[in-house]
């Protein structure tokens, strides 16, 4: 995952939490010292990176640190100012050029807040959840998931708030929610609500399994008339039971999970699965 995605999560993350401009405190203007490799950033990289917050909200850049320490663990951590001391440095420069252009956007974008009309439901509990559940696999990876699904629209140029199940969905057009297996309490009718005004909900397989509890549900699921579907059995598969399906003429793998479902009446049917005992079922 390109790590300017995972910096736009981030930043996404932090403005969502009040739905309000927030502050980058810790940025280092040229590289860290705790990782195996710490390459230096590039010329232009720190004022993309500083932008990029801006752009997510932020109505600041702030440093750590300012002078680089002398001893212990931070002594070859980035900082605006070297060992050498002086302003006559790639950094010191690239740093006041930042400077520069925050007092002319200050005017412009200071208290400022995006409003996007679309949001990625991230929610703590289910990914504890989630962590803690005995099958149908071990490798499941909520993180992972909901970064893939948050590359998906930030590669199309569309912004989004990152939102848990407790909040209100009715500021949205369209609600994306991957691995959502735990369903808080009202988190349904919410969703059942939010679809019957009008908006969009996309969600995958191995979602809506337990309550707030960890305790399945049963009988129907507590979306079926939303989603269209009813589940019957979920397949991990190993590699030799591995399916696929095509969509749109592009076929793609079915590996980690396959649930087979039957369409309800009136459902649109785009792709179904090509092999096994399940073939023709819609994936």
């Amino acid at each position: 995952m390109p790590e300017a995605v995972w910096a736009a999560a981030g930043h996404s993350l932090m403005r969502s939490m009040k739905k309000a401009p927030f502050l980058l405190m810790e940025s280092v203007p040229s590289a860290v010292n705790w990782r195996e490799y710490n390459p230096l950033k590039r010329p232009g990289m720190h004022m993309l990176s500083s932008m990029q917050a801006v752009a997510h909200g932020s109505d600041s850049v702030l440093y750590f640190q300012w002078r680089k320490g002398r001893g212990a663990y931070e002594k070859f951590h980035g900082a605006v100012v070297d060992h050498f001391g002086g302003k006559d440095t790639r950094t010191f420069r690239e740093v006041t050029e930042v400077g520069e252009r925050l007092s002319r956007l200050g005017g412009l974008l200071e208290g400022t807040v995006n409003r996007p009309k679309a949001a990625l439901l991230f929610d703590w509990e289910n990914w504890w959840a989630l962590e803690n559940t005995t099958g149908p696999r071990l490798d499941l990876d909520y993180p992972g998931s909901v970064m893939e699904h948050f590359r998906a629209f930030w590669e199309a140029g569309i912004e989004l708030d990152i939102i848990g199940m407790e909040d209100s969905l009715s500021d949205y057009r369209l609600v994306s929610a991957p691995l959502n297996y735990l369903y808080q309490p009202g988190y349904a009718e919410r969703v059942r609500q939010f679809v019957e005004n009008g908006g969009i909900y996309v969600t995958t397989c191995f979602s809506g399994c337990v309550d707030e509890t960890d305790l399945c549900f049963t009988g129907r699921h507590p979306l079926a008339e939303v989603l269209g579907i009813e589940p019957e059995e979920l397949d991990a598969p190993s590699e030799e039971f591995a399916n696929q399906f095509c969509y749109e003429g592009t076929e793609y793998p079915a590996q980690k999970l396959c649930a087979v479902v039957h369409p309800g009446e009136g459902t649109e049917v785009l792709a179904v699965y090509e092999r096994d005992f399940y073939a023709g079922y819609p994936p």
